[in-house]
């Protein structure tokens, strides 16, 4: 009986412990996630300068764009800048011997890679 009684402990405390994740599970969310994200970017200076980029690009100023990225020739993406933050692999050696052979002000990463 005891190996019967052993085997019904076992059962309830897995099924309190499934209970337990089911809570977390269907638990409602107090905010969403924009509201989460929403200000993120408050006291960053450089999301500051983004916008004010993009205010004079919609009024049609572009020359802020030659001055700004005119030595820019490689935008590096979120997996681009996954593999050289990770150090490590195939992928990171090949990415390092490549731009190697390029300035730094050759590069750039887009804010929404930054974030």
């Amino acid at each position: 009986m005891s190996v019967n009684t052993s085997l019904e402990e076992r059962l309830a405390a897995v099924e309190a412990a499934v209970n337990e994740l089911q809570k977390q599970v269907i638990a409602p969310q107090t905010t969403n996630w924009l509201q989460q994200v929403t200000g993120s970017f408050k006291d960053e200076p450089a999301f500051e300068e983004v916008l004010a980029y993009g205010k004079l690009i919609r009024q049609g100023d572009d020359s802020l764009i030659e001055i700004q990225l005119g030595a820019m020739k490689y935008l590096l993406d979120t997996d681009h800048l996954s593999i050289i933050q990770r150090q490590t692999g195939q992928d990171y050696i090949n990415r390092s011997v490549r731009m190697a052979q390029y300035p730094l002000s050759d590069f750039a990463i887009s804010i929404v890679t930054f974030h």
